[in-house]
């Protein structure tokens, strides 16, 4: 890959670049990039970041989702019929 892009003169690369940065800074890229350390750090400290944190070491990370999840009828803790299918399980055509 590199060897192809390195084949592309250096101004359309430069052009290019400027477009796709300016395509996510018009989506709202820069603020979610601030928010989301910001939000990550707050909910890691309140008391249920702590508890699914404790929860996740001490039984594994599957028990802490179960736990999270389970009032709200996460599909993946239902029925085998109603689970998403593993990459691996999915037909290719």
């Amino acid at each position: 890959m590199a060897q192809k892009l390195a084949k592309i003169p250096l101004t359309q690369l430069i052009s290019m670049k400027l477009i796709v940065n300016q395509a996510y800074d018009n989506m709202g890229l820069q603020g979610t990039q601030i928010l989301g350390p910001i939000l990550d750090g707050a909910m890691r400290n309140t008391r249920e970041g702590r508890e699914f944190v404790h929860l996740a070491m001490e039984q594994g990370v599957k028990a802490a989702v179960t736990k999270r999840d389970g009032p709200f009828g996460d599909y993946s803790q239902g029925p085998p019929e109603d689970q998403p299918r593993k990459r691996s399980d999915l037909k290719t055509g």
